[in-house]
């Protein structure tokens, strides 16, 4: 099944696979630089009590994996029900004004970036270089470059959406300037931390391991490196991440039908503002739109790749026209 196991097993699991490769390991990768050092940092955080303090979540832990039975693929009525509170709660949210919900969005950023900032230093200190080499160079991949590269397209193209989000939102900029060196700025942070997440478990388990573990798979290299409660951290961390980006996309969404109702390319309904120069026409549209699509998930097989699918179909398409009259204008 789908289902992640209980925290238990999953240790045990994870432990087995550690003294496993530590006995053994794969081809060209000696014992002592292979186990050791995931030894030596899980020793050390657990002198330092981390482990105890987060193991004492475990309450948390279980209630999170509780959930994830109840909603299942993401198409539960379960699922959908909690996904349509949290639409119209942050609906209602952004009406009080964009301003106040930008500021939430600014420190959820912060507090989302924290767990990836942990997971790149602790797997820097677990970093096996005979390991990484050994992935590097195809380890028990059967599957060309080629293959490899068009497999990962489809998420690359999804990380990226949003870049534009400095542009969209320029009106608020105090200098026009500033929304050029925001655009670079964000791409050049979210490429460096898209490379060091994927790059960096490859150091830590070998490929099949990291192919079969559960989404979201930084918890599982994570636990991996330092136990139990390393799924658990970056669990909370996806929680946070997940309602910031909703948050950051709705305030976008809203905002790039008021630019097209101002400049008279829609209706020019959707540039009406309410009492807190919030777009209100275009925000309702917005939560109507994306509640007709989540309930729409639940005639789906996989929610996840339902939406992936239709973010990259509906994505790439204004991409592809903006680029162009980007050329014809230049």
């Amino acid at each position: 099944t789908d289902l992640p196991l209980p925290r238990a097993a999953r240790a045990d699991e994870l432990a087995a696979r550690h003294a496993a490769l530590a006995a053994k390991g794969p081809p060209g990768v000696s014992v002592a630089t292979h186990a050791d050092p995931v030894q030596a940092l899980r020793a050390a955080l657990e002198a330092a009590g981390v482990g105890r303090v987060l193991r004492h979540g475990s309450a948390l832990h279980d209630a999170v994996t509780a959930a994830q039975r109840a909603h299942g693929s993401g198409a539960s009525v379960m699922a959908i029900a909690v996904a349509s509170i949290g639409i119209w709660l942050f609906h209602f949210l952004i009406l009080r004004g964009v301003q106040q919900a930008a500021f939430i969005n600014s420190v959820v950023t912060v507090a989302k970036v924290i767990p990836i900032m942990v997971f790149i230093v602790l797997a820097f200190f677990a970093f096996k270089m005979d390991l990484f080499r050994y992935n590097f160079l195809g380890g028990d991949l059967t599957t060309g470059l080629f293959e490899q590269v068009r497999a990962t397209m489809l998420v690359t193209v999804f990380v990226f959406i949003g870049i534009e989000g400095a542009s969209v939102y320029s009106r608020y900029a105090k200098e026009r300037a500033d929304v050029g060196k925001a655009t670079i700025m964000g791409f050049i942070a979210v490429t460096t931390l898209m490379v060091l997440v994927t790059l960096l478990p490859y150091a830590v388990l070998q490929s099949a391991d990291i192919a079969g573990l559960r989404q979201p798979s930084m918890a599982g290299v994570l636990e991996s490196v330092v136990g139990p409660w390393g799924a658990i951290f970056v669990s909370i961390g996806l929680i946070v991440s997940v309602l910031g980006a909703y948050l950051a996309w709705a305030l976008i969404c809203a905002e790039v039908m008021f630019a097209a109702g101002k400049s008279k390319d829609m209706p020019k309904a959707f540039a009406k503002v309410n009492e807190n120069n919030v777009p209100v026409t275009a925000l309702w549209v917005t939560s109507i739109i994306i509640q007709l699509i989540v309930i729409s998930t639940y005639w789906s097989r996989d929610a996840f790749a339902l939406m992936l699918n239709l973010t990259r179909a509906t994505t790439l398409i204004p991409y592809f026209f903006v680029a162009a009259y980007g050329l014809m204008i230049a």
